[in-house]
């Protein structure tokens, strides 16, 4: 597939795209960011696209991995504080001069697996919309989170 043509498939997908993107935020704005980030990334790897590929499942792709990728930068930045109210203060084993920093490092010390669900649970985000974000059953998720919390409150127990 030419320059041209590549360019001209992606313009006309732009629309469905955007309605892809409000599938993972209702927000407008992270929706644009993701759509453009999507796009520049399509842009930069035009060469690696076959032209027997399916296009907009190629771009869907290249939007779903952004968007993980998106909301992993985002899910190292929690706060302390945040963790701390959303779990472990509700739990009797987080008195009220326990060491946020120490509850963050603690968090990060999660598998991956368990981690990621986790974070994006005390960011607010509800089971099924995890599940949906990292393609899992609704099912792993909330098994996950329910690991993640009783690993916590056993490391709290130290």
């Amino acid at each position: 597939m030419n320059e041209p043509e590549f360019n001209e498939r992606l313009t006309d997908s732009i629309t469905m795209m955007m309605k892809y993107a409000h599938r993972f935020t209702p927000d407008s704005d992270k929706a644009e960011e993701l759509l453009q980030e999507t796009m520049l990334k399509a842009l930069t790897s035009k060469d690696k696209y076959r032209s027997d590929d399916n296009f907009n499942g190629w771009l869907s792709t290249i939007m779903h991995n952004t968007y993980l990728n998106m909301l992993r930068s985002r899910i190292i930045y929690l706060d302390e504080r945040e963790i701390a109210i959303t779990y472990a203060g509700r739990s009797s084993y987080l008195d009220t001069t326990f060491d946020y920093k120490e509850l963050r490092r603690l968090v990060a010390t999660l598998p991956r697996e368990q981690h990621l669900p986790f974070t994006l649970h005390v960011k607010g985000y509800k089971y099924e919309e995890i599940a949906r974000i990292l393609g899992l059953p609704l099912g792993t998720v909330k098994s996950r989170i329910f690991t993640a919390r009783e690993r916590l409150k056993e490391m709290l127990k130290m």
